[in-house]
C-alpha cells in the first residue's frame, strides 16, 4: 500500500532503497522506482473518499530527504538508457513488450516527472543543477510516452518563477542541442500526428 510505503521511508530506510537502483537487474530497478513514485506522489481522492480526482501532488518531506541523498542522480543517470549501466548487464528481461531498460526508462522518467511538476520549483532547479536539461533533451528522442514526458518536464523547467534565469536556462537547452529534437517533436505532433 502507499501508506506502507511512505512509512517505509519515514522511518530512515530512504539509503537502502535508493542503493536497490543501483542493481544491475532491470527487473528490481523498475520496482524500486515504482516503489519511489508511489511514496512520492499523493493521488488526491474527492472529499467523500471513494474516487480518485486524476490530480496528483508530491509528497514534500520524503521528496526532500531522497533528493538529498542522491535520488535526482540516480534518476538522470537511469534517464540515460538504454544500455543502463554497460553491457554487462542482464538487458533480455522483457517487461510488458518493452525490452528492461526501456522500462526502466520508462520509470524513471514518470519519476521525475513528478519532480519536475511537484509545489515546490526547487525541486525542478535542482534537476537543472544535477545536468537534467541534457538528459532531457536526450529523452526528447525517445519512444513515447517517455518523449512526452521529457517535453512536459523541459516546459516546466524553462517556465520556473524567478529568480531563474531565463537566458541560461535557454543557453542550457541550446547546448544541449535540444532545438533539432524539440523541432522534430513538436512538428510530429502538430502535423504528422493528427
Amino acid at each position: 500500500s502507499p501508506e506502507g510505503k511512505r512509512a517505509l521511508m519515514r522511518n530512515n530506510q530512504v539509503i537502502p532503497l535508493l542503493e536497490m537502483l543501483d542493481a544491475r537487474s532491470p527487473l528490481v530497478a523498475t520496482r524500486v522506482l515504482r516503489v519511489i513514485h508511489e511514496a512520492i506522489t499523493d493521488r488526491l481522492v474527492t472529499d467523500d473518499g471513494d474516487a480518485y480526482t486524476g490530480a496528483i501532488g508530491v509528497s514534500l518531506p520524503i521528496l526532500e530527504r531522497m533528493c538529498t541523498v542522491g535520488l535526482l542522480h540516480r534518476l538522470l543517470r537511469l534517464c540515460r538508457v538504454p544500455g543502463g549501466f554497460g553491457q554487462d548487464c542482464d538487458s533480455a528481461l522483457t517487461i510488458g513488450g518493452l525490452d528492461g531498460w526501456r522500462m526502466v526508462q520508462q520509470q524513471a522518467a514518470l519519476v521525475l516527472h513528478s519532480v519536475c511538476w511537484g509545489r515546490d520549483p526547487t525541486h525542478a532547479r535542482m534537476i537543472v543543477a544535477c545536468g537534467g536539461i541534457p538528459v532531457l533533451v536526450g529523452l526528447l528522442s525517445a519512444d513515447p510516452p517517455v518523449n512526452h514526458v521529457a517535453l512536459d518536464c523541459l516546459w516546466a523547467v524553462t517556465n520556473l518563477p524567478p529568480p531563474t534565469p531565463k537566458l541560461d536556462l535557454c543557453r542550457l537547452l541550446a547546448r544541449a542541442k535540444g532545438a533539432e529534437p524539440l523541432s522534430r517533436l513538436l512538428g510530429w505532433a502538430f502535423f504528422d500526428g493528427s
